[in-house]
């Protein structure tokens, strides 16, 4: 009959979400913590530029002689326009070439820290 549900005999439970004989669990322990180490990292990177910005404004705007419109929207609309046009073609890169997203991440980081030292010495 259409649309009859599967039952278990009287007291037995039935157990949908226990895993078949000789079947692996997905995601791995090590892969689960991988991705979650990734996701906190891109997380605290991205926290760690807000925050570098947040510090550095008063003195991009003395530098650059920007008015409090021009650095407001600096700190919003511009950087969610520059996330938007580069993180979307990282994320597509992530999918055919992890590496790729690797190097960038490790050759842009001590490119902005390097900028920040030399501003401040």
């Amino acid at each position: 009959m259409a649309g009859d549900a599967i039952m278990a005999a009287p007291g037995e439970a039935m157990a949908l979400d226990a895993p078949l004989a000789g079947t692996r669990q997905w995601p791995s322990a090590p892969s689960a913590y991988w991705a979650l180490f990734v996701i906190v990292f891109a997380t605290f990177l991205t926290f760690f530029d807000v925050v570098t910005f947040g510090m550095l404004a008063e003195r991009i705007k003395r530098d650059f002689g920007l008015t409090d419109s021009q650095l407001g929207f600096l700190a919003g609309p511009a950087s969610i326009i520059c996330y938007l046009f580069i993180g979307i073609p990282l994320a597509r890169l992530a999918d055919k070439a992890l590496i790729l997203v690797l190097q960038d991440a490790f050759l842009e980081s001590p490119a902005q820290m390097s900028t920040m030292l030399q501003k401040a010495i």
